[in-house]
């Protein structure tokens, strides 16, 4: 993630940005507490950058010259080769435009965050499972070509998702999210209860189960089973406002326009129709 402005002379182009469903947590706090870290969560509602391009002249960063050599840190000027002579006073900006990206994830091309490895047939074959590898290889190729290039923008993306089905969706969740969650743990805890159950010998050390532990045994596979459906329910639960919202989105955008289009041409004919006959 970063933040603040660019330096004077340099512009700053956000190639990828988080969604605003999105919350800056302390990596310390993170790693320690886990889950905890992010209980009660409530989005920023701002959108972060994790990949600029930054273009322009840039600064250096010794705008009073080379800097003093320590000492032995170096020998005497006769000792030093002739390419290493000063050759004239020190750059203070770049001569021309330069074009540099920061991307803010260090994982990007790490196996496990790009690239699921398979064994197919006694061959290890990676599947790229985002667009990491596609994104990395873009710029690549735009680096190494034509500097002119550079400041070509690739054509906008086709898809046009339903934004405001995207919207409910989110907060349909972040409502469900802790209902979810405590059920999830119920359930959890049920199956650790019953397996342990399941485990227990009776006293002589046989596999025979008496009847109490039989029926406490059943009581919480019941309990498990309540839990499933009704994490279930809360789940439909979840899905049911967006899909509903979408379905009619899609019935208007794909059948109103052609009703509405059959309707004007029927009425233009009728028009017409009596305008002929009046003449």
């Amino acid at each position: 993630m970063f933040s603040g402005q660019p330096a004077e002379g340099v512009t700053a182009n956000v190639l990828m940005h988080t969604s605003p469903l999105v919350k800056l947590v302390d990596s310390a706090n993170a790693l320690s507490r886990g889950e905890e870290a992010v209980r009660g969560f409530q989005p920023d509602d701002k959108e972060y950058p994790i990949a600029l391009k930054l273009t322009g002249k840039f600064k250096t960063a010794f705008p009073e010259g080379k800097p003093a050599a320590k000492d032995g840190g170096a020998k005497d000027a006769k000792d030093k080769p002739a390419a290493a002579a000063d050759s004239g006073p020190a750059l203070k900006t770049s001569q021309t435009e330069t074009t540099v990206v920061l991307v803010g994830d260090s994982d990007l091309l790490n196996d496990g965050a790009a690239v699921q490895i398979r064994d197919i047939f006694g061959q290890k074959v990676a599947i790229p499972v985002n667009g990491n590898l596609a994104f990395i290889q873009g710029l690549v190729e735009q680096m190494a070509g034509d500097p002119n290039l550079i400041n070509l923008r690739g054509r906008a993306t086709a898809a046009r998702p339903f934004t405001r089905v995207k919207q409910m969706e989110a907060e349909a969740a972040q409502t469900y999210l802790g209902k979810i969650k405590s059920l999830e743990d119920s359930l959890t805890e049920t199956r650790k209860k019953l397996e342990s159950l399941q485990r227990t010998k009776a006293p002589a050390g046989g596999a025979i189960l008496t009847a109490e532990q039989q029926a406490e045994i059943e009581s919480f596979r019941k309990r498990a089973a309540d839990t499933r459906r009704e994490l279930k329910e809360v789940r439909r639960e979840l899905r049911s406002d967006t899909e509903s919202l979408e379905f009619w989105t899609k019935v208007v955008n794909i059948g109103a326009m052609p009703l509405l289009v059959a309707i004007a041409g029927v009425a233009i004919a009728i028009v017409r129709r009596r305008r002929s006959g009046n003449l």
